[in-house]
């Protein structure tokens, strides 16, 4: 019974057969001859085994490694869609989106890779087995030999899987008088099926068909879930998919017919005729996959000619070409500022804008010859979707401006709030002016006494009050007692004293000396200054404000003369002239909003507010420094609502950015003036005129772009059908295939395909007439031999066939969430099922292995016990 093994495997192999020589020679028996190079060959067969395992192991860890990062390209999946519902603009949200399909398409690209490659490993592992089993044949006296033959032909490995059956579910898709019920198959659990392989070769077979099953149910599940929106091109994409997938199911049902037919012809055909319907078979099978091949090649040529009209027709989409917007003389300040904000993130458009403006003897934006922006249909439909409106939270458009100036009455609520609020506002600043220029007047020429950050604190030469007071100090301190005069200690007690009155001018910083008085019990304070005046005390107090001098603080411990003199840096108590003239600052300026796009000092990528530094604003900014700042869409904001509303929002500047102001009297009243100028336009009749000229250029580009999509879709349709008849043909190949490989096998346990005359007990007939009879049972359903009950593989398609059919009602319908859900949950079931018959074939493998190493190692002679 063992003999045919040889033989099926031979055949297996494209065209490779186990051949004998009948050559004599001269000087050694041929018997020898041939089991020297049998033996050869056997070790070759072994070489070829090992080489491609390692191979196989290397290309299924890449394979793994791929399905794994599903979950992490779930998380970027994820990601995409918080930052889709969180973009601000149509601009923002086709980026996002553009990067979420390139991202999945990635992953698909890497998966599919991935489980070619493992494929063909495995398959190159297995073509190495057959090799060997061949090589075997001609080995039977040896032991080891015919031991590792029924180890990859015969040796017995069960598993235990759950089963599943489909169960129909009704489901009311769409609404009121168009709703629709249909029914659909659904997984579900039915305990578990155990199943039997024969031999290790059918072992690797098993589980490198389940690896490959896995992956192609996790690419179609990766499909449903990050590519399918509710935009009309992916739902008509999806039909073609489901109706694809129809044919591919109308295809298997019309071969297993078919299967069925001539497995009920080999139960009615002499079995004297076995034999020479097994050579049909096996010549029947090397046809259909090559009609399989054939039919592959022949559908990436039928289609090749429509992949590229679609890539120069999308390419057409992206061609540019220049685009004149006018807009009448009274509004392009405002106009200008609509194409700006639709362009913030268009360095290209930014520049070509920037180049045809220019600005009036009062500052205000023109451009009387109107901008020509160079721009593709796709670029400019984003674009005047952004252009036209209405406006996102942080900037204004044309529709907003039409509306506003066609509702009286709500316009002129609108200007009288905007007029108030400018008028409030520059009442506050007017008023807060007055005392930070009096402040930085007397700070100002205190400080150039003082030379208050002349030089920077890592200067070598310097010669401000704190530096020359320290040049006095170490000077008199550097002479001995005796060299020291009178005149010294009258110079460093006025230098001190000196340096401490003006510091305590400019930031109220003063050092205090405590003693007791003569003839009192209580202590008395007085500053340095005082203290070093006072004749009485003098002689004390600079032996101690010396002392004080030369504090040492820190580790390494270092004087810094800080005790005594005060840091380099001013202090803001508010007791002092730089402290009143900082907080005054702030409240007129405020603190200056800033963008980090490095997440590593800013995680959230969040506008901040920084520091104001008195000294860095000299004079007063004005409405014509605000209008010419960049990001001012971000400053109106902060005006309106405050900057714990807008820090998050948008725009975000690509590299780092510094604004001059800040949340102060400054910005409310450039700002609401700004709001104010804005309001008050919105009643011309200019915006009317420009937004009927702005509809007109959105409908012709619409029109083209719509012109190329029909085209498109036309030739995807085409590719559709091409695709659809190829996978029909291909289901039926695959059918029969099967059905052929599952004949060969039954034909080939019970007839003597070699010819040596080995005979077929009774019970093995009877096995082999069961067998066919199960086969067309698994087909048309019944109840098989071992007693249990199918429901025949026509039945399943069939259901599998009326899902996919009503899920594209569904989708006509406008409703196809219910069915979708239960798509990706009959995914999540056969990907589950898939997972525990991987893993528990890897167990049986990881045994299986260890008995393989030791008879391949036994064909060497190196087995050891």
């Amino acid at each position: 019974m063992r003999k045919w093994t040889y033989l099926v495997a031979a055949l297996l192999m494209s065209g490779t057969a186990a051949t004998f020589t009948s050559c004599i020679d001269t000087t050694e028996p041929a018997g020898i001859e041939n089991l020297r190079g049998a033996k050869a060959e056997l070790l070759k067969a072994k070489a070829q085994v090992e080489l491609a395992e390692a191979q196989k192991v290397l290309a299924n860890a890449r394979l793994k490694n791929a399905m794994a990062a599903i979950k992490e390209e779930k998380a970027k999946q994820a990601a995409f869609d918080t930052a889709l519902k969180e973009a601000q603009t149509e601009q923002q949200k086709q980026e996002i989106e553009q990067q979420r399909l390139l991202s999945a398409e990635q992953f698909k690209a890497t998966l599919a890779l991935a489980q070619q490659e493992a494929a063909e490993a495995d398959y190159a592992y297995q073509k190495a087995l057959l090799e060997l089993q061949i090589a075997l044949a001609t080995m039977q006296e040896d032991v080891y030999a015919q031991e590792l033959n029924d180890f990859l032909t015969s040796d017995e490995y069960s598993y235990s899987v759950p089963k599943y059956k489909l169960e129909d579910t009704e489901i009311t898709i769409g609404q009121g008088s168009s709703a629709i019920e249909i029914t659909i198959p659904v997984l579900k659990e039915d305990g578990e099926e155990t199943i039997t392989l024969k031999g290790y070769s059918a072992l690797i077979s098993e589980l490198s068909d389940a690896k490959y099953d896995l992956a192609d149910l996790l690419n179609q599940k990766a499909t449903k879930e990050f590519e399918l929106r509710d935009d009309e091109e992916a739902l008509q994409a999806l039909k073609a998919e489901n109706s694809a997938y129809i044919a591919y199911l109308e295809g298997q049902k019309a071969a297993l017919v078919e299967s069925r037919d001539e497995l009920k012809q080999l139960q009615g055909t002499p079995v004297e005729d076995w034999k020479t319907k097994y050579e049909q078979y096996a010549k029947d099978k090397d046809d259909l996959e090559e009609q399989k091949t054939v039919l592959q090649t022949k559908l990436k040529e039928d289609k090749l000619p429509f992949e590229e009209k679609i890539a120069d027709l999308k390419e057409q989409k992206n061609i540019k070409s220049p685009v004149k917007f006018e807009a009448d003389a009274a509004i392009q300040e405002y106009f200008y500022e609509i194409l700006y904000n639709a362009t913030y993130n268009d360095d290209f458009l930014k520049n070509e804008l920037a180049s045809q403006i220019s600005k009036d003897d009062e500052g205000n934006v023109t451009f009387p010859n109107g901008i020509t922006l160079s721009t593709s249909p796709s670029e400019l439909q984003t674009l005047l979707e952004e252009i036209i409106g209405p406006s996102t939270t942080w900037q204004k458009a044309v529709m907003d401006y039409v509306k506003a100036g066609n509702d009286q009455a709500t316009w002129q609520q609108n200007l009288l709030v905007a007029k108030t609020n400018m008028d409030d506002a520059q009442k506050a600043y007017d008023a807060e002016l007055e005392i930070w220029s009096g402040l930085l007047e007397d700070f100002k020429a205190k400080a150039d006494a003082y030379r208050y950050n002349y030089k920077y604190s890592e200067a070598k030469n310097r010669y401000d009050g704190r530096t020359n007071v320290i040049k006095d100090i170490d000077a008199f301190l550097e002479k001995t007692l005796k060299e020291r005069t009178a005149q010294d200690t009258i110079n460093v007690i006025d230098s001190i004293t000196d340096y401490l009155d003006g510091r305590y001018e400019l930031d109220a910083f003063k050092v205090e000396y405590t003693y007791t008085p003569q003839g009192a019990t209580e202590q008395k304070t007085v500053t340095y200054q005082e203290a070093l005046n006072d004749e009485d005390l003098v002689e004390d107090a600079l032996p101690q404000f010396i002392t004080l001098y030369q504090t040492t603080s820190g580790t390494p411990a270092v004087v810094t003369h800080n005790e005594a003199l005060g840091s380099e840096w001013l202090s803001t108590s508010q007791d002092g002239l730089y402290g009143k003239l900082q907080a005054s600052a702030e409240k007129l300026w405020g603190n200056p909003l800033y963008y980090d796009p490095d997440p590593t000092y800013n995680p959230n990528q969040e506008w901040q507010e920084g520091y104001l530094d008195p000294m860095t604003v000299l004079a007063p900014y004005t409405q014509e420094d605000w209008d010419n700042i960049e990001y001012k869409s971000i400053l109106t904001s902060l005006y309106q609502y405050g900057f714990e509303m807008v820090k998050a929002w948008y725009p975000k500047p690509s590299d780092y950015t510094w604004l001059i102001l800040g949340d102060g009297l400054a910005n409310d009243l450039f700002a609401s003036t700004y709001v104010y100028e804005e309001v008050n336009s919105e009643s011309n009749p200019a915006w009317n005129t420009l937004l009927a000229a702005l509809e007109k250029i959105q409908k012709e580009n619409n029109d083209a772009l719509k012109a190329i999509d029909d085209q498109i879709t036309l030739n995807n349709l085409e590719i559709a059908k091409l695709t659809e008849t190829e996978k029909r043909e291909e289901a039926k190949i695959d059918v029969q295939l099967t059905t052929i490989k599952g004949m060969l096998d039954i034909i080939g346990e019970v007839v003597d395909l070699t010819g040596t005359g080995s005979t077929t007990s009774k019970d093995d007939w009877e096995e082999a007439f069961a067998g066919i009879e199960d086969l067309i049972i698994d087909i048309d359903g019944g109840v098989k031999s071992d007693g249990t009950y199918t429901e025949g593989t026509i039945a399943g398609i069939d259901k599998w066939i009326q899902f996919y059919t009503n899920y594209n009602t569904a989708i006509d319908a406008g409703d196809y969430t219910p069915v979708k859900d239960a798509d990706i949950h009959n995914l999540d079931k056969q990907i589950e099922a898939k997972n525990i018959a991987i893993e528990a074939l890897k167990a049986l493998k990881t045994a299986a292995d260890k008995k393989k190493e030791i008879l391949l190692a036994g064909i060497n002679g190196t087995a050891t016990e």
